[in-house]
């Protein structure tokens, strides 16, 4: 109702339909994944869905190198929008472990003395093997490469060595470890 400057009265009026805010939800298939490892995110409750990184579906497949929290904003045909978060745990999953002995006798069968584990991504990589008296017998940058029990081209002496390795993955994680290890013949 509305009065003018003469004193007239008009009314009129109008209904608002107040629709509901479309029931959003977002999920992951993996709540943690190995970085350089894909996921995909899934969202329920609307016809249309824009995602915190710019893409667009019901269905996206990611690859966070970070630990990273994803929103989704569904619209439905009303033009309503509502948003749901569903996140992603990235994780360094390198694998690293040094064996204590090794044999080299040419049988096939631990021949050559090198950690193990997933060296697939790494950014830094030193192994280097001292006798009983400090005196460095081995040295190698390259994972794919194990000493062959060889000092100097002649088969090193049965007995305890000292190893140090260095390993770093192209996301930073390090592994840093000396030990012994035993050569046996």
């Amino acid at each position: 109702t509305v009065t003018d400057v003469h004193s007239c009265v008009f009314s009129d009026m109008v209904t608002v339909m107040v629709n509901p805010l479309p029931p959003v939800e977002a999920t992951s298939a993996d709540s943690a994944i190995c970085l350089g490892d894909k996921t995909e995110l899934e969202a329920f409750g609307a016809p249309f869905f824009e995602w915190s990184n710019g893409m667009t579906g019901q269905t996206i497949t990611v690859m966070p190198m970070t630990t990273i929290v994803y929103t989704v904003t569904g619209t439905d045909a009303n033009g309503c929008r509502n948003t749901a978060k569903t996140s992603v745990l990235a994780e360094d999953c390198s694998t690293f472990y040094v064996p204590n002995a090794f044999s080299p006798n040419s049988d096939g069968i631990n021949d050559t003395y090198a950690p193990l584990g997933d060296f697939a991504a790494f950014d830094d990589y030193r192994l280097i093997i001292y006798n009983r008296w400090g005196d460095m017998v081995y040295k190698t940058e390259d994972p794919a490469d194990g000493w062959n029990g060889m000092v100097d081209g002649e088969p090193a002496q049965a007995g305890v060595y000292i190893y140090y390795v260095y390993f770093r993955s192209i996301w930073g994680k390090e592994f840093d470890k000396t030990g012994s290890v035993t050569l046996v013949r």
